[in-house]
């Protein structure tokens, strides 16, 4: 037995909730890593004008990283829509 069989003793409920605890923060942690590029799809902070105009960045941001595995392609291709997003909005505050 280790330490953690020593503290924990027969209490498989209790042995059960750690290895679940365990998953949830590795996922978690995983998740963390792949979705760091969705802060920069976030407009709560937009004029309403220009949320309308961002809004549909974040939603094709958040199906591509649902459906699709993290790897150079799709953090190149969430690079690239959000450099269009960040085009459409300054397209939207444009002055002549």
């Amino acid at each position: 037995m280790n330490d953690i069989d020593d503290y924990i003793g027969d209490d498989d409920n209790f042995r059960e909730k750690i290895r679940r605890d365990c998953i949830l923060e590795e996922h978690k942690n995983k998740m963390t890593k792949q979705e760091y590029l969705l802060q920069f799809f976030t407009y709560d902070h937009l004029p309403e004008n220009l949320q309308i105009l961002s809004a549909p960045f974040k939603q094709i941001a958040d199906m591509m990283i649902e459906k699709l595995p993290r790897n150079p392609e799709r953090i190149a291709g969430l690079r690239k829509l959000l450099e269009a997003k960040d085009c459409f909005v300054r397209a939207g505050i444009f002055k002549d």
